[in-house]
């Protein structure tokens, strides 16, 4: 027995010096904020419009392009699959209106370069994969419409698929919906590739999906009315960071992690917001479910409120005890109270002086504005569901006194004439600030 302990602390000590090797090794290691479309500085290549020499297709003007070229593609529908095997940039005018329609007849665009990037289009009626990219590196696809990929029943009809040996991708600001299978794929071998600020909603199966893909960075995205899993990780999906995803109303579970036909391990999941999903979450792996450096985990809409267990006495934004995380033994040590982040700024309103003539800080009768003759006590009221940190008095924009803890006032006993203003600011646990501020008038001698 005693053995069997000592080997799961093992275990547990070794999976979280892991997890805080992974996210140094994403945020600086790799340093895959590099992972951009190379510098380009060449020709202007047009499609469409009305210039004497514009092409009418898009893959004869990638297939002349040269390396670092640009290839403008003007307003309107264009039928055609296109491969894409050079670092070219590929833009359309506006992404509403700059349409490649597939046809539900192949790969709609299939890349194997590197430093190419597609920005502002709508690509629809793929077959199989509305964007391919095999052995491709250092690609950026991004600000795109990509909807309505058909393929084999059980396979096809992916949004983006980066598989195999891929690295250093990004993906980035797209709209990826209505799609019959995944949103987005991360397959063999696929690494070191950004997923963050997509749009991936309504589609068939699972919004993103990792099968052996690792040291990827997911974040920011919005995942929703998914009808399978929000983000799913399946075999020999290892030492991904997971992080600041919204994951919502999808009908099964917001992320599932599946060792079922082989381990995913040493992957880092926190500041995810996971809100009425079923289930929320399911893991049989050995992962991380916080930022252990930041003690903040993830915000569950089913355990943020003391009637599901969740207390938060000392009212810093963290659940007191952990919430367990269905499959395994893996917790979030550290659930958030609140959606992360948490922007919403504190309700503040400054009670006294009110609308009345003060006599050595009583109220005597109403008045149009505070008058004041002599001292006066400075009343707030702030709230936040954060709790409040802290608010200031101020006399003129000076400030005069700073309060930690209700109630929130402050007695003003100093030499003052005339017309002056008072402000009060008060600052929530989760850094957002509110003010409220009046003129009175006032003699103190």
């Amino acid at each position: 027995m005693k053995a069997k302990k000592l080997a799961m602390l093992l275990l547990v000590v070794f999976s979280l010096v892991s997890a805080s090797f992974v996210l140094a090794e994403i945020k600086d290691g790799l340093n895959i904020r590099n992972a951009e479309a190379a510098p380009t500085g060449g020709n202007i290549l047009y499609v469409g419009g009305s210039g004497p020499n514009n092409y009418t297709k898009i893959q004869d003007a990638i297939d002349d392009a040269s390396s670092g070229d640009t290839v403008f593609v003007y307003n309107g529908t264009y039928k055609e699959n296109l491969d894409i095997g050079k670092s070219i940039r590929l833009l359309g005018e506006d992404k509403n209106n700059t349409i490649i329609d597939g046809n539900h007849e192949e790969d709609l665009v299939y890349i194997v370069a590197k430093f190419a990037e597609i920005k502002n289009f709508s690509l629809v009626n793929g077959w199989h994969h509305c964007i391919l990219l095999e052995e491709a590196s250092h690609n950026v696809i991004q600000n795109n419409l990509i909807f309505n990929t058909s393929g084999p029943i059980g396979s096809g009809g992916i949004g983006i698929t980066i598989d195999p040996n891929s690295y250093y991708n990004v993906v980035r600001n797209n709209e990826i919906f209505n799609n019959i299978h995944y949103g987005i794929l991360l397959g063999a071998n696929s690494s070191f590739n950004i997923i963050e600020n997509n749009l991936v909603y309504s589609n068939r199966y699972h919004g993103i999906h990792l099968d052996n893909g690792s040291n990827n960075y997911i974040t920011s995205n919005h995942i929703y009315n998914t009808a399978g899993d929000g983000i799913n990780l399946h075999r020999y999906s290892f030492n991904n960071v997971i992080s600041e995803n919204s994951i919502y109303n999808n009908s099964e579970c917001g992320i599932v992690i599946n060792t079922f036909n082989g381990p995913a391990n040493n992957n880092i999941l926190y500041h995810n917001n996971l809100i009425n999903n079923s289930p929320m979450a399911h893991d049989d792996g050995s992962n991380v479910w916080y930022n252990i450096d930041l003690q903040e985990g993830n915000y569950w809409s089913d355990f943020d409120e003391p009637s599901e267990g969740a207390y938060d006495n000392n009212s810093d934004g963290i659940a007191d005890s952990p919430r367990d995380i269905l499959g395994g033994d893996n917790q979030d040590r550290y659930p958030l109270m609140y959606q992360y982040p948490n922007t919403a700024p504190p309700a503040v309103e400054i009670l006294r002086p009110n609308n009345y003539l003060y006599i050595g800080d009583r109220e005597i009768i109403p008045t149009d504005s505070p008058i004041i003759f002599g001292k006066i006590t400075v009343k707030a009221d702030a709230t936040d569901d954060s709790g409040i940190k802290k608010v200031e008095f101020y006399i003129d924009d000076n400030l005069k006194e700073t309060i930690e803890k209700e109630p929130f006032e402050w007695l003003w006993n100093e030499t003052a004439f005339f017309k002056h203003s008072i402000k009060v600011i008060a600052y929530d646990k989760a850094g957002n600030t509110a003010s409220d501020e009046i003129d009175v008038i006032i003699f103190n001698i």
